[in-house]
């Protein structure tokens, strides 16, 4: 081809190409965004949520669950475990999250480190005040061991399916040398999965769905959802 013919080409080029770029639609900017204080005074609060009212429940590192009704942080807390939850720097209260039916059964779900650094999940069941939770109404559901007293992880919700949803820490220390979120017999480093809707009155306070993807017989364990 004729280099000067070629090169000729190039500023029609650029004249189709270059009005091209001005009709694309404009972005609209996103709303602003504004923070405003709603409570002042918590000591290491960790996680928020809500009993699908118009309370907000914020959930304390050292053990406590408090109120927040009407932009006032109630003086009692709703629950209270500071003697039961490890103080270390990674440790304590980690979670809370209420059942799918709170309003008709009253159960609720905590995730903590024990002193022993071993991490609990169990249900507890609201008062006949319904802004505090009966202490004696403790049903374990899981206990982990934890060979080495970090990464715990805590995270608890419900799914659309109504069954309890919990991530587990690996408990791998630096680099996680055991590498414990693969090995198909432990329950550390996953994602469980379980219905709290049965075997409510007795141990281990849960059934295993069986559509999880691991029931059977032998390894992995049927709690098991996912693998870290």
């Amino acid at each position: 081809m004729d280099p000067l013919r070629s090169t000729s080409l190039l500023p029609l080029l650029l004249i189709c190409v270059v009005p091209g770029v001005g009709l694309s639609p404009a972005v609209a900017a996103p709303p602003p965004v504004a923070l405003e204080v709603v409570a002042t005074g918590l000591d290491f609060p960790v996680a928020v949520t809500h009993a699908a009212d118009d309370r907000v429940f914020v959930t304390l590192k050292g053990g406590q669950v408090l109120i927040l009704e009407g932009g006032v942080v109630l003086p009692e807390p709703f629950l209270d475990l500071g003697d039961q939850v490890s103080t270390k720097p990674a440790d304590g209260l980690l979670s809370i999250v209420f059942h799918p039916h709170y309003a008709a059964n009253g159960f609720f779900f905590v995730q903590y480190v024990e002193p022993s650094g071993d991490t609990v999940i169990a249900r507890y069941h609201v008062s006949e005040d319904p802004n505090l939770s009966d202490p004696d109404s403790a049903a374990v559901l899981l206990r982990f061991s934890k060979p080495i007293p970090s990464h715990h992880g805590g995270f608890l919700r419900f799914g659309p399916d109504g069954y309890l949803w919990a991530a587990t820490g690996d408990s791998g220390g630096a680099d996680d040398p055991f590498c414990r979120a693969q090995a198909d017999d432990s329950l550390l480093g996953k994602v469980l999965r379980l219905d709290v809707d049965h075997n409510v009155d007795q141990p281990p306070y849960y059934a295993v769905p069986l559509d999880n993807p691991f029931v059977g017989p032998g390894a992995p364990l049927d709690e098991i959802w996912a693998k870290g």
